[in-house]
């Protein structure tokens, strides 16, 4: 009988990450980096007095920065989202056919079960981290654009005085 090699999940993820980029590529988006310019912390606190003091140029350079920074950490948020999806996903088909043989209701059942397997609780682990980092995640692309707009306001002000 042949001996089934089990994938961990973490390595099935990471082959579902790479078709997921292979196709952010192929419809034009550059290549996926979790790496941030240092200036960002810079220009996220900026006080008042020194967003006074902007001339439309530097209006113009950190309201683009922040966009960019925006479709950066919007894209994050998806792919930890796709995450959260795919091991949704994979915990219903692991667990399936485990569940009847635990007592309680439906989702008592489906925790048993899944503390009752390894690679179930390496999945769902691995769920909760995800959805713990789409959480963390959640809002800060749209606050970082309308921080843009507002600078982009600012510079239109400024060119109107």
């Amino acid at each position: 009988m042949e001996e089934q090699t089990i994938v961990e999940p973490q390595d099935q993820m990471l082959k579902v990450d790479t078709w997921l980029d292979q196709f952010e590529e192929k419809i034009g988006l550059p290549v996926y980096t979790d790496v941030l310019h240092t200036e960002t912390e810079k220009y996220l606190n900026l006080t008042t007095e020194e967003l006074e003091r902007l001339s439309p140029d530097e209006c113009d350079h950190i309201g683009i920065h922040l966009d960019r920074l925006a479709f950066h950490i919007q894209r994050a948020y998806n792919r930890e989202l796709a995450h959260v999806t795919w091991a949704t996903e994979n915990l219903k088909m692991c667990i399936a056919d485990k569940c009847q043989s635990y007592r309680g209701s439906f989702i008592q059942q489906e925790q048993q079960a899944i503390k009752g397997d390894d690679y179930a609780t390496k999945l769902n682990r691995m769920k909760c981290f995800a959805q713990q980092r789409v959480d963390r995640l959640s809002f800060i692309a749209s606050s970082l654009h309308k921080r843009s707009d507002k600078l982009f306001s600012l510079k239109s002000k400024r060119l109107n005085k």
